[in-house]
């Protein structure tokens, strides 16, 4: 406690003022102070606004006698050492003071400094327990605190497991649907195409092209899905049109022909508008038709004006129907020769130049026969359709780069049993894993764009 002095510490209530000031200037010698009441209701005032740590209280005092204040402050939970001071030596209500709780007695007359020493060792005596149980109170809270840490981050770690568990089915249930409904697109450009008087599916070729510049520019999953739905269905708005028309190249046409023509991109862009969600799949397909230079259809937009899905996929689709009628060529230095001529004119300058950069990986084994010819009944499910399969009638059944699962093996086999159907041979490994990584060294890094930009 030092040299200073313990304020609001002690209370002294007695109606005796010369006993109240020589207690005062006992307790204040042991540089102690208090405060003083000459009655009862200015030590309840006083009781009331402060806390005592030791209480001097006469039993006689008017207008609220001291034996009342004592038993209330016997049943305070924190409550002062209290002294009772009395002018009666009378052992009955000493007896019963004690049991009621009071700590000591003080008989009139009485020893000033002996209670000043005696009040001094009280209050250093429960300022010490005051600390010890502060010290004990923080080692229970830092006890608790801990016991409360680990089982929160118990508690954390299980539903971050099940967090990641759930969200790894969402993932997996999500790529089964984009599969499947992937798959179903494909089904219906089939479906489209047999009305076309070209072997083989334009509208899958054109996805794989422009799945290849997604690779390479790294677009986010969302855009990739968007792009691969505009890209299976870029000439749904050609169905219905006159073979007359869809089977001469675009270049060709004329008058009446090719103003029909050009408004195929409109068609399909209305046809899909109904569909909930499909915004941006229908910006992709509306400006597929647009030329970098501004001299495409249907709006004449030029340069960055075209959304970047439709740049990507007017390359792909236009490389594709390109090598189409191409006749006996050599694909790779087609493909190059063609993209060069019309860089910065039909295509992005930008998308051109990185589709050469692919070009050695995706044709240098273009004349290489990576299929192999097998009966339907000796099919076995997973393997990969090389051509469309039609029936004895010439009906379409199944598209080429189709997925052969367990239901299709059964109506194939059901429908045309014995007939030959080439499939797609397995590629090791190993040499799809060097494919990839030869293919990665050409990607320029921090290329990320949105297709939806």
């Amino acid at each position: 406690m030092g040299n200073a002095y313990l304020l609001n510490k002690i209370l002294l209530v007695d109606d005796n003022l010369e006993i109240l000031q020589l207690l005062q200037r006992a307790l204040a010698r042991r540089k102690m102070s208090c405060d003083l009441a000459r009655d009862g209701e200015e030590a309840q005032h006083l009781l009331d606004k402060n806390d005592y740590e030791v209480a001097f209280i006469d039993l006689r005092i008017p207008k609220k006698n001291g034996h009342k204040i004592i038993v209330e402050l016997l049943r305070l939970s924190k409550r002062p050492y209290i002294f009772c001071i009395t002018g009666l030596n009378d052992p009955k209500i000493f007896a019963d003071l004690f049991e009621r709780g009071v700590d000591d007695i003080l008989l009139k007359p009485f020893q000033l400094d002996f209670v000043a020493l005696k009040t001094k060792s009280i209050l250093r005596k429960r300022q010490q327990l005051s600390e010890h149980h502060m010290a004990q109170t923080h080692d229970e809270v830092s006890k608790n605190l801990e016991d409360t840490a680990s089982s929160l981050k118990r508690q954390l770690e299980d539903i971050q497991d099940s967090f990641a568990s759930t969200i790894s089915s969402l993932e997996k249930r999500r790529d089964e649907l984009e599969a499947g409904y992937l798959d179903s697109v494909r089904v219906l450009t089939g479906l489209m195409e047999q009305l076309g008087s070209f072997k083989g599916s334009h509208a899958v070729r054109v996805e794989k092209i422009a799945m290849t510049l997604a690779k390479r520019l790294r677009l986010d999953r969302k855009s990739i899905h968007n792009l691969k739905i505009a890209a299976l269905l870029h000439d749904i708005g050609q169905f219905g049109m006159p073979d007359s028309i869809r089977s001469k190249p675009p270049w060709m046409l004329v008058g009446e022909e090719k103003t029909a023509y050009e408004s195929y991109p409109v068609i399909g862009s209305t046809l899909l508008s109904e569909i909930r969600g499909s915004d941006k799949i229908v910006d992709i397909i509306e400006g597929h038709a647009e030329n970098y230079d501004g001299s495409g259809f249907p709006a004449n937009l030029r340069g960055d004006d075209i959304p970047l899905g439709a740049r990507i996929l007017r390359l792909a689709d236009g490389t594709d129907t390109a090598l189409m009628h191409a006749g006996e060529v050599q694909p790779k230095e087609f493909v190059r020769v063609h993209l060069m001529q019309n860089k910065g004119g039909y295509y992005d300058p930008k998308l051109v130049s990185h589709m050469i950069a692919a070009l050695p990986f995706e044709y240098a084994e273009a004349h290489v026969d990576k299929t192999v010819s097998e009966s339907i009944r000796e099919l076995m499910p997973g393997a990969v359709l090389a051509e469309n399969v039609y029936d004895n009638h010439g009906r379409f059944l199944a598209r080429e780069g189709a997925v052969v699962t367990s239901g299709l093996l059964r109506h194939l086999q059901h429908l045309v049993g014995f007939q030959k159907v080439r499939i797609i041979k397995e590629t090791g490994e190993e040499e799809e894993s060097q494919t990839e990584h030869d293919s990665e060294e050409h990607i320029t890094q921090n290329e990320q764009v949105d297709v939806d930009s």
